[in-house]
C-alpha cells in the first residue's frame, strides 16, 4: 500500500472527511464497474455504491493493513451485492390491484430463482476467486475490474504482452475449474440423499 494512501487512511479513521473523500473520489470508479456489472440496474448501482463507501466509513477501524484498501472495499461491495439480491428475492415486486376485476396481479421483473443462482454464483466466485494465486487474481483484477488494456497490463506490470494473454488464460482457466469444483461440491451437498 502506498505511503500517501496510508495517510489518508489514517486521516480518515479519525473522522477526517476530506481524506476519505479522496479515497472515494480514487476508488468509486471501479466500485461502480463492479457492482453495475453484477445487477446491471443505474439506480441500483448507485444505492449500492453509496451504502458500500457508507459502510466502508463505518467500519473504517476494522480496516487491516495486511489487506490492500481496494480489496477490503471490493469485498464490501461483493457482500453489499450478494445481500441486496437476498433482500430482492424475498420482496414482492410490482403488486398491484385490478379494481375492475378484482384480481391482484404480481409482476417481477426478475425471476427468484434467477435471483437465487445469481447470487449463489457470486458467492462462489467470490470464494474462487480467494483460492487462485494472487499473481493470477492480480491480473484479472486489473484486466476486467480495472479494465486495463494488455499493452496497459504490460506497462503496469513489465511483463511481455505475450506472457500477459498466456497468463490471463491460465488464470481464466483456473477460476473456472475452481468455480466449477465449489459448484459442484455444493450440489452434492445441497442434494437430498
Amino acid at each position: 500500500m502506498k505511503e500517501e494512501e496510508k495517510i489518508l487512511i489514517e486521516q480518515a479513521k479519525h473522522g477526517d472527511e476530506r481524506a476519505f473523500k479522496k479515497l472515494y473520489d480514487k476508488y468509486y470508479r471501479l466500485i461502480r464497474y463492479i457492482i453495475f456489472d453484477s445487477i446491471k440496474n443505474e439506480e441500483k448501482t448507485a444505492d449500492l455504491v453509496a451504502l458500500t463507501f457508507s459502510k466502508a466509513f463505518q467500519r473504517l477501524d476494522y480496516f487491516a493493513e495486511n489487506i490492500s484498501f481496494e480489496a477490503w472495499l471490493k469485498t464490501i461491495a461483493i457482500n453489499s451485492v450478494i445481500d441486496s439480491f437476498r433482500r430482492d428475492r424475498n420482496k414482492q415486486i410490482d403488486l398491484s390491484i385490478d379494481d375492475e376485476e378484482s384480481s391482484i396481479q404480481i409482476s417481477t421483473d426478475n425471476d427468484p430463482e434467477t435471483d437465487m443462482i445469481k447470487s449463489e454464483s457470486l458467492e462462489i466466485l467470490r470464494i474462487a476467486l480467494t483460492r487462485l494465486r494472487s499473481k493470477y487474481r492480480n491480473l484479472l483484477e486489473l484486466r476486467y475490474f480495472k479494465n486495463l488494456s494488455y499493452n496497459e497490463l504490460s506497462a503496469e506490470l513489465g511483463i511481455p504482452v505475450g506472457t500477459i494473454k498466456s497468463d490471463l488464460y491460465k488464470a481464466k482457466r483456473r477460476l473456472r475449474t475452481i468455480f466449477n469444483n465449489i459448484s459442484n461440491s455444493n450440489k452434492t451437498w445441497q442434494q437430498p440423499s
